[in-house]
Parts: C-alpha cells; structure tokens; sequence
C-alpha cells in the first residue's frame, strides 16, 4: 500500500473473515497553498470521514485513492493477518472502539514525523540501513517478482493504473526471465 493509503485504514476497511484489506481511501497532510482557505462544507461525520479534518494540532484530508486502480482488495499473509488481528484485539478493549478509528493512530490518524521516528528506531535496533516507509512497498514488489509471481497481479495488488507502470519501475528485476524464454523454447528434436 502508498503511505497514504495505509494511514487512511479504519478498521471496518478490514475483513477478518476474508483476510483482507480494502482500499479505499487515502489520507493527505499537503497543506493548502498559502492564502487558499481549508473550506468544510460540512463537518465530518467521524474522523475517517472525506474531506478536511482541522483541529488545533493537526490538518488532515480523507480523499479518494490515487487512481481508479487504486480501489482493490489485497488478501494478508498470514503472519500480518495475524498481528494485526492481535492489534485489533487489543485496540477493542479500548473505551470508545468503533469501525471508524484509525488502525495507525485511533480518533486521529499518526502523524507522518512520529510514523518516521518509530519506523527509524525500529531499523536502529534491527541494525539495518533506514530506508523510506515507501521503500517497503517497492520491496514488497521485488519480492514478489523475484519468487516469480505474475507481473499482472502484482501490478493490480501495486494498485497501478497499467501494468506498464510496474514493468517500467521493476523491468530491471527481470534479466535472466530471456534466459527462462529461450530456454522453454529449447526443445530436443
């Protein structure tokens, strides 16, 4: 999932039966252009509701994903499924739990500068290079084109527009795959 996208979960976005996880929607912090006005038309029903989110500390937007394929279903490993089931347990013990909490943060979405500093301290005390919160995403598309997976189905659990986008960001994965046709080819007469 892109950042935003993650930070936009609620956990009625979550099937548990079906261990999957539904995008549908993307949160954005980009302030609006110094003198343009954050206008409510109407105050939002709950924190994960759409539109501008405006309080003392913080400013946030509920909006549509990035683009039509951005809507999709993503089935869970099962290890992920796991914690975050144990999460949710957890987070319904909690005095006021309801569908529409934020499964990074609760009432109000995690901030982006606490999301670093936790995801830096956990790279610290794994001993591994920091790296973007992005750079998970395009690890997760490595892997998964490494082990063979088909292009078109990573492109779809990617949420990209078409699967040129996946092939132009991920093509350099894939050198010895003209090795694989020619060598499927190759037949003994």
């Amino acid at each position: 999932m892109r950042k935003g996208e993650a930070l936009a979960l609620t956990w009625g976005d979550i099937d548990f039966q079906r261990k999957e996880i539904k995008v549908a929607k993307s949160l954005n912090r980009k302030r609006p252009k110094k003198g343009e006005d954050v206008i409510l038309t109407s105050r939002p029903e709950t924190p994960s509701s759409f539109g501008w989110h405006v309080s003392k500390t913080r400013s946030y937007e509920i909006t549509t994903p990035k683009n039509r394929a951005s809507y999709r279903q993503i089935l869970m490993p099962n290890n992920l499924y796991d914690m975050t089931y144990e999460h949710y347990v957890q987070v319904k013990q909690d005095y006021g739990f309801s569908n529409n909490i934020f499964v990074f943060g609760g009432q109000v979405p995690v901030s982006d500068q606490t999301l670093r500093r936790r995801f830096d301290s956990y790279a610290q005390k794994a001993g591994v290079k920091k790296i973007r919160i992005h750079d998970l995403r395009h690890s997760h598309a490595s892997l998964l084109i490494n082990k063979g997976q088909n292009i078109l189905i990573v492109s779809k659990r990617l949420g990209h527009s078409n699967i040129t986008q996946t092939l132009n960001t991920y093509s350099h994965l894939m050198p010895n795959m003209q090795l694989e046709i020619v060598g499927a080819l190759n037949i003994d007469i």
